[in-house]
């Protein structure tokens, strides 16, 4: 399935937003299981808009693993699309090797160490204004010889932050962030001048 977002902002949107240096920001909606806390918020997708934007992607995922703790750069990846219902195995050799299992979710399982800063999670690839990218969606640390699963969903936060980067942590979403769910795959939404947020539109 295709996903579409169109992102509209009027010029007095778009003078506000560049003279305060802020970007437009997206986060996705990751579930893990098991539930983990403390799980670093990671920005998606950070651009400098115009007034009409159109950010595009689809089904397909990979799963990483980094010790990066700033902006994320994987050290290895699988192969894209990774698959769901299967464990991708991470080695301390740097290989992957996977075993079958089942659900509807993307496993990783940490065989690298037991270091603190090991951070694995899944990256997709998409086009923001027709320009193409493949950038971190989440980004979760597991223990050592054991597994997390990671379930995308269509629901994810729009906001503006001076503080954001694509594919790195962020402090967190704010409160006034818009949440938005695709459940059909297409969405608009726009900049509310008035309170400097977006809304559907």
């Amino acid at each position: 399935m295709q996903y579409q977002l169109n992102i509209v902002i009027d010029d007095t949107g778009l003078s506000y937003i560049y003279s305060s240096g802020q970007s437009v920001a997206l986060v996705r909606t990751v579930t893990i299981t098991p539930a983990f806390a403390d799980i670093p918020t990671i920005v998606w997708v950070a651009f400098s808009p115009f007034e009409q934007n159109r950010v595009v992607w689809d089904d397909g995922y990979s799963l990483y693993f980094s010790k990066t703790t700033g902006q994320i750069e994987q050290i290895t990846s699988t192969s894209y699309p990774a698959q769901t219902g299967i464990i991708y195995v991470f080695q301390n050799t740097g290989a992957i090797s996977t075993v079958p299992s089942s659900g509807n979710a993307y496993i990783a399982e940490n065989q690298v160490s037991d270091a603190d800063n090991n951070l694995f999670g899944m990256q997709q690839p998409g086009l923001v204004n027709n320009i193409a990218l493949t950038s971190k969606v989440n980004a979760t640390p597991i223990n050592y010889q054991q597994q997390l699963a990671f379930a995308p969903t269509d629901t994810l936060s729009i906001f503006i932050s001076p503080d954001a980067q694509t594919g790195a942590p962020i402090a967190g979403i704010p409160d006034n962030a818009l949440t938005v769910t695709l459940s059909d795959g297409l969405a608009t939404v726009a900049f509310d001048n008035n309170t400097n947020t977006f809304i559907l539109a």
